[in-house]
């Protein structure tokens, strides 16, 4: 299954589906961080890692489309801690 912020934006707003936040992912090519904008939980991220799906992004860094997975996005206030395990010593 692909899915494409172009065209889709994934809100989820269930009962006690948790707080929600912004899917955020790193470019792999300028190695920028960036938001999306594809607003979903904590817990259904989790669920989507779960599943074979692919997502297409818009990247305002080097202008181009990313296909990302789940497994690659965290949610935007996690992404210096997920992708940066250390501060110290960059």
């Amino acid at each position: 299954m692909t899915l494409s912020c172009t065209n889709l934006i994934l809100t989820m707003e269930c009962v006690g589906v948790g707080v929600m936040g912004v899917v955020a992912y790193r470019c792999p090519a300028s190695g920028e961080d960036v938001t999306t904008a594809i607003e979903t939980s904590k817990d259904t991220l989790v669920r989507m890692r779960a599943m074979d799906l692919t997502i297409w992004v818009w990247c305002p860094h080097c202008m181009a489309g990313h296909q990302i997975k789940p497994a690659d996005a965290v949610l935007e206030g996690e992404i210096r801690t997920r992708f940066s395990p250390s501060l110290i010593g960059d």
